[in-house]
């Protein structure tokens, strides 16, 4: 697996070659998950040519070319034809699984049937795309059914494209973070300094615990780098990290939580995630963490 930073100088972005930029055609599916709707509108507002497929029929008015049209559609091959991707991106989160509506096996079954289902339409319908598949370090150092769902995906996929004979490509990250989002460390803190009914929030973390950040717009800009290249069988995009105590007094300072808070969880093995040697890459951070917190901290406010 290769690891790319998607932390930069400026000296280092002014070098960057425009040559790179993806300037394909981009079809990205799971658009229904809370990720993929985020995600889709970010790669369109950088210029790309970007169709968002969505299980949804509910009207989105973000100016992003969508069509809802469930991937086990009978005629989503059809559409795929007439736009011809050079390039299809899948966010495979099942929202209603993270939120409980689903049970795990349900989720399962969604998961890889939507992974199978793709792979099939792209062998029929668009062989020469190269089939993305958007994952997390979920896959590699989570626990519980739903990281062995995320590694059952990837493998999956790989599968497929060995036997299709399709070019795919996994891309991982760490915590994904930015306005919109909500299943995130950051997200999962500040619901827990604020929980009604608590004496003393409890976080299941280490407080010297490393958690690795990404602010979504940095990952939108490091991919659109990426897909302008010939991609490896796995690409992991390196975060920024902070310690677990450091993240929380943060927030709790940001939205001015004086409810006193624990840490209930022993780090094992160090960082949560894989920590590899980063690969130098040119990409883009447009704020500084410290800065990236403190806006979603505002957005949360204003959800609340």
């Amino acid at each position: 697996m290769i690891t790319i930073s998607a932390r930069q100088t400026a000296a280092k972005r002014a070098e960057r070659s425009d040559s790179k930029r993806f300037t394909g055609t981009l079809l990205l599916t799971g658009g229904e998950s809370e990720l993929g709707g985020v995600l889709g509108r970010l790669l369109h507002d950088q210029g790309l040519s970007v169709s968002v497929q969505r299980d949804s029929t509910k009207h989105r008015e973000d100016g992003v070319r969508t069509f809802p049209m469930p991937l086990l559609d009978p005629e989503f091959g059809d559409r795929i034809s007439e736009l011809r991707p050079d390039v299809i991106l899948h966010c495979h989160g099942d929202a209603q699984g993270a939120n409980g509506a689903r049970t795990s096996y349900e989720s399962y079954c969604v998961t890889m049937d939507r992974i199978a289902a793709l792979c099939e339409v792209a062998r029929k319908a668009a062989p020469e795309a190269c089939v993305v598949l958007l994952s997390s370090d979920t896959a590699t150092r989570g626990v519980g059914p739903y990281a062995r769902f995320a590694r059952l995906a990837e493998e999956l996929l790989r599968e497929c494209g060995a036997a299709f004979d399709l070019k795919t490509t996994v891309m991982r990250a760490g915590e994904l973070f930015g306005a919109g989002l909500r299943s995130h460390v950051v997200y999962e803190i500040l619901f827990r300094l604020h929980a009604a009914g608590e004496s003393t929030a409890e976080l299941p973390y280490a407080e010297d615990e490393e958690l690795e950040l990404t602010q979504v717009q940095d990952f939108a800009a490091t991919a659109t780098s990426l897909l302008g290249e010939a991609l490896s069988e796995s690409i992991r995009i390196e975060g920024k990290r902070i310690q677990a105590g450091v993240l929380t007094e943060m927030l709790a300072r940001l939205t001015e939580c004086r409810k006193p808070y624990r840490f209930v969880a022993h780090a094992v093995g160090g960082a949560r995630t894989a920590h590899l040697s980063p690969v130098t890459y040119p990409c883009l951070q447009q704020t500084e963490l410290t800065e990236a917190v403190k806006r979603f901290a505002e957005w949360w406010l204003g959800k609340k």
